[in-house]
């Protein structure tokens, strides 16, 4: 083995040796970072300085050799490959993690493994695009901090998994500008105390924190999938949660003096086995909070919603004139461990608004019997449910093994039918988050109906129920569009 060592009064740059391992010393470090002089061993503190750029080529293994800290004022260009990621890692025990302070420059992750870290990835006001990566085994993966920038710079957390966090998976602090998008976070909070896979956190009294989480998969995770709370109670969170499942949670969603909207997402089987505590697909709390849910999958949870402290929500309004806000989610099956059915426990003051919704059932008095409100206990606020969704079309996940790994329109069954048929289709990870459109034309060309209209689904199998009853008896084809991927089937009505 051979080890090479260049110091100077300006930093410490790395070239490419012939062969073998170098040492890196504590102090400053920049330039190019290549397979022939990997692994890195990191022997103290290193940082990048400003105006300087720090650049890991495909294959580059760095090995921190104590609880040391990669520190970059100017930009860090990480780019690894699918076959060669480049790696960040402790010769054993736990290193500091990496932090990003430049407020202005661009630094770049690309296929990376990092492992072992107390915060893999810190950007403290930095901007960062973070794609392709695997986090392992770190106290928390990544961290995005934005106090007291009105103009938080972008983060961009994109196809990348993350598992086995003693804290969270993704803890964001007043950046409003973040995106998560397509990323699996798993096993978090294995530390044992309550927190989010992705928590989301306001802590000024003028700040706020609206990122955007999108077709991502939330699961299994000691506590809860996403946590919002806004420490100062007045409800500065309002985070765009669309298209993701979120499932085998502790809870799935915990809100806190915390709003936004919730589209298009399965929030389902969210409890712990034997703990009565557990199992809120939804928890919405604090008198600030009143978030959004359209056409969101709740199932399979102990109890679907859970209302405390004052907090609402608008799980529907048709009573007021925006569109957006019109319900179309379905809300069954969510059994607690005594076999009672609780689509929404309303134990606040607030009412609520569900109008629009599809249930357990259709009947108004057995919807009533899932429902805690004002008409179990007088100083609690009413759920308003009616009308029911009568739209004909109703999406639900389907369990599988595997994720898909092809975008699929697999057809419908019974095929003919009358009055309804039930059309199959998967989504890929690759297509997570995708808006999928599905139309029904006759043999004409002439459309007859849209059955989706650009709703986002998170990678899984999904089943959607379709009424004819309208449709004169005849073949028609219906055809689905998601991302690259357009395929079209036919279908009989047999009166």
């Amino acid at each position: 083995m051979r080890t090479v060592l260049i110091i100077s009064i300006i930093g410490w740059c790395s070239f490419a040796p012939l062969a073998g391992a170098t040492d890196v010393p504590a102090g400053d470090v920049f330039g190019q970072w290549t397979p022939l002089g990997s692994p890195y061993r990191i022997l103290g503190d290193i940082t990048v300085p400003a105006g300087q750029q720090l650049t890991l080529l495909p294959g580059v293994d760095v090995i921190f050799q104590g609880d040391y800290r990669l520190t970059a004022l100017g930009t860090i260009q990480a780019n690894g490959s699918a076959v060669n990621p480049v790696q960040f890692r402790a010769l054993s025990g736990n290193w500091a993690g990496v932090r990003l302070e430049n407020t202005m420059q661009l630094s770049q992750f690309h296929y990376c493994r990092i492992e072992d870290a107390a915060i893999a990835i810190n950007s403290v006001n930095s901007p960062v695009r973070i794609e392709n990566c695997e986090f392992w085994d770190n106290t928390k993966a990544i961290h995005v901090f934005g106090v007291g920038n009105a103009t938080p710079p972008p983060v961009t957390i994109r196809h990348c998994h993350i598992e086995n966090c003693q804290q969270n998976g993704i803890f964001i602090v007043e950046n409003s500008n973040t995106l998560i998008d397509s990323c699996e976070i798993t096993q978090c909070a294995l530390d044992q105390a309550p927190r989010g896979a992705i928590q989301i956190s306001n802590q000024s009294p003028n700040g706020s924190c609206n990122p955007t989480i999108r077709g991502s998969h939330i699961h299994h995770n000691v506590w809860q999938g996403i946590t919002a709370f806004d420490v100062t109670g007045q409800g500065n969170i309002a985070p765009l949660v669309e298209g993701n499942r979120i499932e085998y949670n502790y809870t799935g969603v915990y809100l806190l003096y915390a709003s936004g909207e919730f589209r298009e997402n399965q929030i389902q089987h969210n409890f712990q086995a034997g703990n009565p505590n557990s199992g809120a697909g939804v928890m919405v709390g604090g008198n600030t909070s009143e978030p959004l849910f359209v056409r969101n999958v709740i199932t399979g949870n102990f109890t679907g919603f859970y209302f405390v402290n004052g907090a609402s929500a608008n799980l529907g309004d048709l009573v007021n004139d925006y569109p957006g806000d019109d319900g179309e989610n379905h809300i069954f099956g969510n059994v607690d461990p005594d076999g009672d059915v609780w689509s929404v426990y309303n134990d606040s003051v607030a009412d609520i608004m569900a109008e629009n919704n599809r249930w357990d059932s259709e009947d108004f008095e057995e919807i009533a019997l899932t429902i805690f409100d004002h008409n179990d206990d007088a100083s609690k606020g009413t759920v308003d449910f009616d009308p029911i969704f009568d739209g004909g079309v109703g999406v639900e996940p389907v369990q599988v093994t595997t994720t898909p790994q092809v975008t699929q329109l697999l057809g419908n069954y019974p095929n003919p039918f009358n009055p309804r048929t039930t059309i199959h289709f998967q989504i890929s990870e690759a297509d997570a988050g995708q808006p999928v459109q599905l139309r029904l034309y006759d043999v004409q060309g002439r459309l007859q109906k849209t059955l989706l209209d650009h709703q986002s689904f998170g990678a899984g199998q999904y089943q959607l129920s379709v009424e004819a009853s309208d449709l004169p008896s005849g073949t028609y084809l219906y055809r689905f569009v998601c991302g690259q991927t357009q395929i079209s089937r036919m279908m009989t009505v047999l009166k």
